[in-house]
């Protein structure tokens, strides 16, 4: 069919700005974000189910009437962790410019899949906020006019800490065996990672068995939180060349404790220079805006990687995560390239 035909066939769909409709959304979100409660109506998940799993509805409804749902069956089980009586994790996500950004976003909707005619802009967007980050954390970035592709940025966006952390075990994963990204893990005894007891993030076990080494983590003692040194080093000889990475935690998600980044950095570099040294800073990127803390995450720039999760401490709504690599190169090991568009 003809493309002037296909036009006419199926009119563009003009979003009118007088209709009410986008701005009735806005408001209720807006409403949201200011309301005291944490929630507005609380159900047992069974209630919520029988509520909100229902047969695929035969007749359309009108925009105002799936708002009018929206408001009446789902707005009031939403949670609220902005609330000033919430006290779980400080994901609040009700900061007004990122809010601002984040409908802009929405509305602008640049795909991010191709700079040259997806999204001119918002990719040197994307490779500006990733500079800036590792700016603040101590990486070195190549002068603007050396930025010419995507192994020249040090960096990657990702919905999550969950999956900037995997990125990282894949990472330590090539570093530890070249070519294992084609040729697949031949020993999964090979790859396995050190952790802090009490303290290792769910996420680094989970990402071993996605990547195919198995769950192959070795717990180390702590002392308030934070590596006995002694026992790091023990495990590290006892365990010899199984040992692909360890992460150390900036802030972790139970304690907020920050490690000794700069004492792990030197002992494991004194007994094995080629382990991966993995930070999870999730919430201690705090540390890095801040004169009066910086001192806390001393030596995190000696890491291979750094996991950091803007949404956790900067009030963006969800999911930002960004992974962080010392050596912008590294990512060409797990790169792979697309013949074609499907």
């Amino acid at each position: 069919m003809h493309a002037k035909a296909i036009r006419a066939h199926n009119p563009p769909v003009v979003v009118d700005p007088h209709d009410g409709l986008a701005h009735r959304a806005l408001d209720l979100g807006l409403h949201f974000k200011a309301r005291p409660e944490i929630f507005g109506r609380r159900s047992t998940a069974g209630e919520i189910r029988d509520l909100l799993v229902t047969d695929l509805p035969i007749e359309p409804m009108a925009g105002e009437a799936v708002l009018a749902d929206f408001v009446d069956r789902v707005l009031p089980l939403c949670k609220y962790e902005a609330s000033p009586r919430f006290m779980g994790f400080g994901d609040t996500g009700d900061d007004q410019l990122a809010l601002a950004g984040s409908v802009l976003a929405t509305l602008t909707q640049q795909n991010m899949i191709n700079q040259s005619f997806d999204s001119p802009s918002a990719t040197f967007i994307e490779i500006t906020v990733l500079r800036w980050l590792r700016e603040l954390l101590g990486y070195v970035n190549p002068m603007v006019g050396n930025v010419n592709t995507v192994w020249d940025v040090g960096g990657i966006i990702t919905p999550g800490g969950t999956t900037s952390n995997t990125v990282a075990m894949m990472l330590a994963r090539e570093a530890k065996a070249p070519g294992t990204m084609h040729s697949g893990v031949a020993d999964p005894s090979r790859f396995a990672v050190v952790v802090p007891r009490g303290v290792g993030h769910y996420s680094v076990k989970a990402a071993l068995t996605w990547i195919g080494c198995g769950a192959h983590v070795i717990e180390v003692a702590t002392d308030g939180f934070r590596y006995n040194t002694d026992e790091l080093v023990r495990t590290l000889r006892e365990h010899g060349d199984r040992v692909m990475a360890v992460v150390a935690y900036a802030g972790d998600s139970r304690t907020q404790t920050v490690d000794d980044l700069r004492a792990v950095h030197d002992l494991v570099r004194a007994i094995d220079p080629t382990i991966w040294l993995h930070a999870d800073a999730c919430w201690g990127l705090l540390a890095a805006f801040s004169p009066n803390l910086r001192d806390k995450i001393d030596g995190i720039a000696g890491f291979e990687s750094i996991t950091v999760d803007p949404h956790k401490i900067m009030a963006v709504p969800y999911g930002l995560s960004a992974l962080l690599v010392r050596d912008p190169a590294a990512l060409r090991t797990i790169s792979t390239y697309s013949g074609g568009c499907r």
